[in-house]
């Protein structure tokens, strides 16, 4: 298996990909010049995409782990040329390492459930908060256990 592409600047392993992007009065964004960047080099990059054209104009950073999180269809809306005045990263060699990229760091279940009970004990909260229920609480309650369980299990 191929491993993640390297940094433009120091040729270490690349965390995230930065690119330009400007959105034209037709409403159509643009994404130009993508990189390859480490945490390290990031700054760098950041500086050599600063180009001021006028407009609303920004630098955009996705970092692997946020790739691994997309779904295929996020990925595939941002290499596609629809949609877009200009898109870099519509072409096949583009598409192939974004993709990649995705499944290489997709999230283990594990993470993806600790994910998702952070989301449901926030939710639990705010409709606690908002009027008290018993039953919610007990949720609650089971959640943080959860939680809990998962922050003490050593790894085997």
């Amino acid at each position: 298996m191929a491993d993640n592409p390297k940094c433009l600047y120091c040729g270490e392993k690349a965390t995230q990909l930065k690119f330009y992007t400007k959105d034209y009065p037709s409403g159509k964004p643009t994404i130009e010049s993508p990189i390859f960047c480490c945490n390290n080099c990031s700054e760098k990059a950041k500086q050599d995409l600063s180009i001021c054209r006028g407009g609303i104009e920004g630098i955009q950073t996705i970092t692997f782990s946020e790739l691994g999180k997309m779904k295929e269809r996020d990925i595939g809306k941002l290499c596609a040329r629809r949609g877009y005045e200009i898109n870099h990263l519509a072409n096949k060699v583009w598409r192939s390492l974004l993709f990649r990229i995705h499944y290489q760091n997709q999230p283990s279940r594990k993470e993806i459930l600790k994910d998702s009970l952070s989301w449901y004990r926030k939710n639990l909260e705010s409709r606690i908060k908002e009027n008290f229920d018993k039953n919610l609480s007990s949720l609650l309650d089971c959640v943080n256990l959860i939680e809990q369980d998962l922050r003490n299990e050593t790894p085997s």
